[in-house]
């Protein structure tokens, strides 16, 4: 499945046309990320919008113990990051 088909899956996105999504696709760029990486820290002001391509990501929230507690789990074609 092309990038620009996945996106006309996304939610978000389904109401665009195809012209605009044509155009977030010349926006885009592919980051790679490892197993356990952080994409984004925690309080960290966002400016990304991501699009799970291939994998899925984990959201973790850390407690004042230094534990980790899953939250979530997105999958492919599902999205995360800045929404506002």
């Amino acid at each position: 499945m092309s990038f620009f088909d996945l996106l006309k899956t996304v939610p978000i996105f389904s109401s665009l046309s195809d012209r605009e999504l044509t155009v977030i696709e010349a926006l885009q760029g592919v980051e790679t990320f490892r197993r356990d990486e952080v994409i984004i820290k925690q309080e960290e002001t966002g400016r990304s919008l991501y699009v799970v391509i291939e994998g899925a990501v984990s959201i973790t929230r850390s407690t004042p113990e230094a534990l980790k507690i899953r939250l979530a789990e997105v999958l492919r074609g599902e999205v995360l990051g800045e929404l506002s």
